[in-house]
């Protein structure tokens, strides 16, 4: 018969080296944690420095094209920037944006108000876009259907006005 050797457990020598072993890891773990951490801090300070440089510089496209308009709020949604969310911040006093829409979700409350008594409070987003853009006129900045749908998703008015699918 031959016998194999036996596996010895870990005495107390082991078990100290163990748990030193995982204490180092640990440690290593929450040095490359708070590394990387300050590297995605760095890139979004980077990123936000270059959107409000790309913001400053297509102003007035901005404010002025509502497609290259609502492809810059895409751009913004999905690095999590909401250039709406107010009308006293960066991009309110960059942009306008916040004014813009402020001013549009007015002129909507009052279009539907006006229109109640002949649509019985309902209309199609084509057919308010239209006699928005009627009752605009020239002279004021042009409004696209997704400036509409912006601006009545973040004017507050409990459930007086909103998008019906």
């Amino acid at each position: 018969l031959v016998s194999s050797p036996m596996r010895r457990r870990p005495g107390l020598a082991g078990l100290k080296a163990q748990k030193a072993r995982q204490a180092k890891l640990q440690t290593v773990g929450r040095k490359i944690e708070e590394d990387n951490m300050e590297h995605m801090q760095k890139q979004l300070s980077v990123f936000r420095e270059n959107l409000e440089a790309f913001a400053a510089k297509h102003k007035d496209k901005i404010n002025k094209n509502p497609a290259f308009r609502q492809k810059f709020q895409i751009l913004c949604a999905r690095t999590g920037v909401d250039p709406l969310a107010s009308r006293q911040g960066f991009w309110a006093q960059m942009l306008g944006l916040g004014d813009f829409y402020y001013e549009l979700a007015v002129q909507l409350i009052q279009l539907c108000l006006a229109l109640r008594e002949e649509n019985g409070g309902l209309i199609s987003l084509n057919d308010l876009h239209k006699e928005l853009s009627r009752r605009r006129g020239r002279h004021q900045q042009e409004a696209s259907i997704q400036d509409v749908e912006q601006a009545i998703e973040k004017v507050s008015v409990g459930d007086g006005l909103s998008i019906l699918d």
